[in-house]
């Protein structure tokens, strides 16, 4: 198994989940909005929107409710638990840099600038930094 390539794509993970959990909330939103838009009723009803359909949306709101916040819980877990395996890094600079890049989610601009180093430093250290995370992810597989 490559755990440099693994590394990033562990890592890379926290942002999916993040955008996820963003898309969850905003269906929810707009969800919530539908249901709590109120029409005027006029004493007949003209095939439009009745009181079946109000509940329906009312239904769909709390399981959309409920997939938002599993999608938040996911995203939750999952960064907590790449924060405390990013932790366990004996490189400061290392950890520092992966942390930046994606939990932060800094470009290699921003990086370069908040780090003190040139661009083309910074692409060398997360390389570096990749590979020392993909060492920690293979103890955690070992054990």
């Amino acid at each position: 198994m490559d755990y440099d390539c693994n590394a990033k794509s562990y890592l890379e993970q926290i942002r999916k989940l993040d955008m996820a959990a963003n898309d969850a909330m905003r269906l929810l939103a707009s969800i919530e909005a539908d249901v709590k838009r109120v029409t005027p009723y006029y004493g007949h009803h003209a095939g439009g929107k009745g009181k079946g359909d109000k509940a329906d949306a009312i239904v769909r709101l709390m399981e959309t409710r409920e997939r938002c916040n599993d999608a938040i819980d996911a995203y939750a877990d999952y960064k907590s638990n790449c924060i405390a395996l990013l932790m366990q890094m004996d490189d400061p600079t290392s950890r520092s840099l992966l942390i930046a890049r994606y939990v932060d989610y800094k470009d290699f601009d921003q990086m370069a600038e908040s780090m003190g180093y040139e661009r083309r430093q910074i692409f060398r250290l997360h390389g570096i930094a990749l590979a020392k995370f993909g060492n920690v992810l293979k103890k955690q597989a070992k054990s």
